[in-house]
């Protein structure tokens, strides 16, 4: 090893050490048509770091679960937690060109692939992830010539796979496709650095220097120093993603709008809870058999009844058919993520229902309100939360958002209940009655999650809840007119 290599490993294994130590995490793609030397790069640039703490993710074609599950899904599960320097190789971009490539993907649908690559990237960034992207050139000479030279050596014989051999025999189509992906994913936040066509040490060398720069450099992005100010964050954040309002209909009033006279007799409450956790199952079966992935979302007021509400629902299910997701604050883990990736990790699959008793609105409720996330973080969550839920509507996911909806006295009534219940004391925590207090505050809350997250894709259903057997009997109804809705739709 030379002086200058020597110089730039340690600089490498401070820049790893750096990032260990603050509060940034680091994704390096390395991308490259068949032959340009990825491997033999990524190789030479784990030599130099400390390998203990490097992982690296290759992506090979979709599996059947990958299949099952909205496009960015398998990516999401291996996104680095803070603190974690990760390589990619072949990465979310390679499957858009190949599936392009192969005509498998339409203009639209291909656009559609970009914009949603576009949106991860710049959520990643956005929650302080520095992303380097490497394109390692290649000419068409050189490529066959690495070809030749493997199929004349019998140990390197296996580099080259059937995929490769498609690809060169088409190389001008691949290599158009790419520079439209290479073009469309190019951004200030995550932008593409070209590596000239060179030995396998001049371009781990280019890599290694970026990162280090990344990192430490005098350009390094303001969310890879530990000290980053919270202003210099929401800056940073608000630039990435901006917030756009939502409004595809009126939402006034969202709340007033529920009906909080409804009742349901108690003597036919049975035989209606009955015959609509019948018609249910009915429908789950049917889902089932349709191989169609179902995710309801329960919010509401503390006492609202959601927990009686899902045990009516599931009921009718098959365990082995669903789960129950009950969401609390984020763990030690969960902090070391981008905050949605805790529920990407829990979106079902096909044939299967689940569950989130709270959810991903927690971001503009309990977060804002409490003070946990900052104005530019919960703002920019709402622009989030529309695209995840417009990932899986349009994977062909049955969306439904119950809002449980009651009166302030009716809650206090039931606060009260429950202190005299000891079988139910424990439902009730400190955290209710300060929560109680700041029903005003969660209230204008509210009002901004309804206007802009109650989108054409994925409504909000407001179900009235002052009377428990009403709201257990119309969630029933409700998510069976769903079901069956999209069960129809399908065969349309």
């Amino acid at each position: 090893m030379n002086a200058n290599t020597e110089q730039l490993r340690l600089a490498l294994l401070e820049a790893q050490a750096r990032v260990r130590d603050g509060q940034g995490s680091v994704m390096i793609c390395l991308s490259g048509l068949p032959g340009a030397g990825k491997g033999d790069v990524l190789k030479t640039v784990n030599e130099w770091m400390d390998v203990r703490y490097l992982r690296t993710h290759a992506f090979h074609p979709p599996t059947t679960m990958d299949r099952q599950n909205p496009m960015m899904w398998r990516y999401w599960q291996v996104t680095p937690a803070r603190g974690e320097i990760r390589f990619y190789v072949d990465c979310w971009h390679e499957q858009v060109v190949h599936q392009r490539a192969r005509r498998q993907l339409t203009q639209s649908e291909m656009a559609r692939a970009l914009a949603r690559i576009r949106s991860f990237e710049a959520d990643l960034v956005a929650s302080g992830v520095c992303i380097l992207k490497f394109w390692l050139e290649l000419s068409r000479t050189t490529q066959s010539a690495r070809f030749e030279v493997y199929a004349a050596q019998p140990h390197e014989r296996w580099r080259i796979t059937d995929e490769d051999r498609w690809a060169l025999t088409h190389a001008e189509r691949l290599e158009s496709t790419w520079e439209t992906v290479r073009r469309a994913t190019d951004s200030p936040w995550a932008p593409w650095r070209a590596i000239p066509e060179s030995h396998v040490t001049g371009a781990a060398t280019a890599v290694a220097t970026s990162l280090v720069d990344a990192i430490q450099g005098p350009r390094a992005a303001p969310h890879m120093v530990n000290d980053t100010p919270p202003v210099l964050a929401d800056a940073l954040s608000s630039m990435i993603r901006p917030t756009r309002a939502v409004r595809p209909r009126d939402r006034e009033a969202f709340i007033d709008r529920i009906d909080l006279r409804n009742r349901l007799p108690a003597e036919i409450y049975a035989s209606r809870l009955r015959a609509a956790q019948g018609e249910f199952g009915a429908a789950m079966r049917a889902i089932y058999a349709d191989r169609r992935a179902v995710v309801f979302v329960f919010e509401g007021f503390d006492a609202a009844g959601k927990g009686g509400a899902i045990r009516r629902l599931v009921a009718a299910v098959d365990p082995r058919q669903y789960q129950i997701i009950p969401v609390s604050a984020p763990d030690a883990s969960a902090r070391r993520h981008h905050w949605l990736w805790r529920f990407w990790r829990h979106v079902p699959r096909a044939g299967h229902l689940t569950v989130f008793d709270r959810s991903w609105y927690g971001r503009v409720l309990v977060e804002r309100v409490e003070g946990f996330a900052r104005e530019p973080l919960w703002c920019r969550a709402f622009e989030e939360i529309n695209e995840f839920e417009r990932q899986l509507t349009e994977h062909g996911m049955v969306l439904a958002k119950f809002w449980l909806h009651l009166s302030s006295e009716e809650q206090g009534r039931r606060f009260e209940a429950r202190r005299q219940a000891p079988h139910k004391r424990h439902k009730i925590t400190d955290e209710d009655l300060r929560n109680r207090l700041r029903r005003p505050d969660y209230e204008r809350a509210l009002i901004d999650m309804f206007r802009h997250t109650d989108t054409s894709f994925a409504p909000w259903h407001g179900i009235a809840a002052e009377d428990k057997r009403f709201a257990r009997v119309e969630v029933l109804e409700r998510a069976t007119r769903m079901l069956n809705e999209a069960l129809y739709a399908q065969k349309r």
